[in-house]
């Protein structure tokens, strides 16, 4: 599936075959201030936008029916958010000095050393 990222600059996504990958992604990539939506039905991934002060791992409980922490620690985790990282793409050319391809870039090579295969 594909999802937009939802945040003030380019239009851009990420792809992956479940939801809350592509929102624990794009949590990551805007520090809670970017929104995940579904290409396909326009529908907004609850759980990765935060009001100043928000507490992630009980508002990802309360979407997805286990905390932030514990949904990390789910096997193949990391190596799906890999692959998602590295489905990053810009919808037209980057305008903004805000670079989201170089940050999920670095996200995915990050992932590297966690042991992504196994995880």
């Amino acid at each position: 599936m594909k999802f937009e990222i939802g945040n003030p600059s380019d239009l851009c996504f990420l792809e992956a075959d479940d939801p809350r990958i592509a929102a624990a992604c794009i949590l990551f990539l805007g520090n809670g201030h970017y929104f995940c939506i579904n290409t396909e039905t326009r529908e907004q991934i609850d759980g990765t936008f935060f009001v100043l002060g928000g507490d992630v791992d009980e508002t990802w409980k309360e979407y997805h029916g286990v905390s932030f922490n514990d949904f990390m620690e789910l096997p193949n985790t990391k190596s799906k958010m890999k692959a998602c990282f590295e489905s990053f793409s810009y919808a037209n050319e980057r305008s903004s000095i805000n670079n989201i391809g170089k940050m999920a870039e670095e996200f995915a090579k990050s992932i590297i050393g966690t042991n992504a295969k196994t995880d």
